[in-house]
């Protein structure tokens, strides 16, 4: 075992590991602070809600991610391989496309620069849909509705518009959003979320 030191605000961590597993298994939530984040450059990204990882994802080998610590810093423990299930080789790049298959397609590697978006969504049935965000009419990234707690990041640059679309993934049917938002690193979080209003 080992610690992985984590400074406040925005740190780069790797994943040293050459199996595939889940967030939960190699980042302990006890170990971080209420509200810690986790995105990664593919578009996933996890919360620390009530001790546990909201939006656990699975990772494999050299995923890039960025961690947000809401704390003074803290050296988390890692854990050794031989303390970890035996888990998954890497998947292939084809696998991990169809993993993502939604109806959000975007590139996030045209940009340097990822939001993090923390909102709720005032909808009856919320875990039935889907988010994307948009700059203009180009989709920039997905997100996921958990509880009614909305996990979205995407690429972009300052000083862009960023607005929402949700999609019913019982019915087929869209929806934009009514906010607008400026690219930032993060909007909203679990205490104080964007509240994202569907159009009535």
């Amino acid at each position: 075992a080992f610690n992985q030191e984590i400074n406040p605000r925005w740190n780069w961590v790797g994943y040293p590991y050459e199996y595939e597993y889940f967030l939960s298994d190699t980042y302990d939530a006890t170990a971080l602070a209420e509200g810690d984040m986790v995105i990664t450059k593919d578009g996933d990204m996890a919360i620390i809600k009530d001790g546990e990882w909201t939006g656990d994802f699975r990772v494999w080998p050299n995923t890039g991610m960025m961690l947000y610590h809401n704390g003074d810093g803290v050296n988390i423990p890692m854990k050794a391989r031989g303390d970890l299930y035996q888990g998954r080789w890497s998947v292939s790049l084809e696998e991990a496309k169809s993993k993502k298959e939604t109806v959000w397609h975007y590139d996030g590697s045209r940009f340097a620069n990822m939001m993090a978006v923390v909102g709720q969504l005032n909808i009856d049935n919320a875990d039935d849909y889907t988010i994307g965000a948009f700059v203009g009419d180009e989709c920039r990234g997905a997100g996921k509705i958990i509880d009614g707690l909305v996990l979205v990041s995407l690429a972009g640059e300052a000083g862009e518009e960023v607005t929402f679309r949700i999609h019913n993934e019982w019915t087929g049917e869209f929806f934009e959003l009514k906010n607008v938002l400026g690219f930032t690193d993060i909007a909203g979080s679990l205490k104080n979320p964007v509240m994202l209003d569907v159009p009535e």
